[in-house]
C-alpha cells in the first residue's frame, strides 16, 4: 500500500509539473486519497461500484467550471484560482488578507474603490461572468470545504451509530456521502498554475 502511495504521488507530481490537473489528476488525488484511508474507515467506499464513483466525481468542480452557464461560472470559476501577483496593487498580502472569504472581498472592493483609476472596470464582453476583478478565492475554498468534509464525516459516524442501534443499513447516506465528498476532496486541494494562464496557483 505505501508502494502504491509514493509511486502515485511521484506520478501526480510529475503530471503537475508537465500539464497541470484537470481530469486525471483530479481522479488520481481521489483513487490515493482511497488508497490511504484507514483499515477502520467505513468499507462501502472500497466497493468497486463506489470507488470508481468517486473517482470519476473529482472532476465534478471542474465540469462546473467548464459550462457555459454564467450564473454557474461566476460562482465557481475564482474558486480554482488566486492570482498573489494581484494583492500587491490592492494593498494587500497573504499577512494581512483575512481568512474569511466574504471579509476578504470587502477588502478588494474597498482598495479598488479608493483608488479607481489604477483599477479601470473590465470590459464586459471579455468579463461575462463578472469575475476579471477577482485575485481568486483557492485558499478560502480549501478552507471551506476542509470544514464541510469534517462535518460531513461526523455526520457519517452519527448515522452509522444510529443505524446500527436501529439495526438497519446506512446505504442512503452512504451514497449520499459518496457524492458529495468526492469532489470535495478533490477540489479541496489545490492544484497548477497551467490549468488557468497568469493565477500563481490555481486548481
Amino acid at each position: 500500500m505505501k508502494r502504491f502511495v509514493l509511486w502515485g504521488g511521484a506520478v501526480l507530481a510529475f503530471a503537475v509539473r508537465v500539464c497541470g490537473w484537470d481530469y486525471e489528476g483530479h481522479r488520481l488525488i481521489n483513487e490515493l486519497a482511497l488508497a490511504s484511508l484507514p483499515t477502520n474507515f467505513p468499507a462501502f467506499v472500497r466497493e468497486p461500484a463506489n470507488a470508481e464513483r468517486i473517482a470519476f466525481l473529482a472532476g465534478e468542480a471542474d465540469r462546473w467550471r467548464n459550462t457555459s452557464e454564467l450564473g454557474l461560472k461566476h460562482a465557481n470559476n475564482p474558486d480554482h484560482f488566486l492570482d498573489l501577483e494581484d494583492l500587491p496593487a490592492l494593498g494587500l498580502s497573504v499577512s494581512n488578507v483575512s481568512a474569511f472569504r466574504h471579509e476578504f472581498v470587502a477588502q478588494v472592493a474597498l482598495a479598488r474603490a479608493k483608488d479607481p483609476a489604477k483599477f479601470p472596470p473590465t470590459d464586459p464582453v471579455v468579463d461575462q461572468d463578472r469575475t476579471k476583478w477577482l485575485p481568486g478565492f483557492l485558499p478560502w475554498r480549501i478552507t471551506e470545504d476542509y470544514g464541510r468534509l469534517k462535518s460531513a464525516f461526523s455526520y457519517l459516524r452519527t448515522f452509522e451509530n444510529s443505524a446500527a442501534r436501529r439495526r438497519k443499513s446506512p446505504t442512503p447516506v452512504a451514497t449520499w456521502f459518496i457524492s458529495w465528498a468526492s469532489w470535495a476532496i478533490s477540489s479541496a486541494t489545490p492544484c497548477s498554475p497551467c490549468t488557468s494562464p497568469g493565477a500563481t496557483t490555481a486548481g
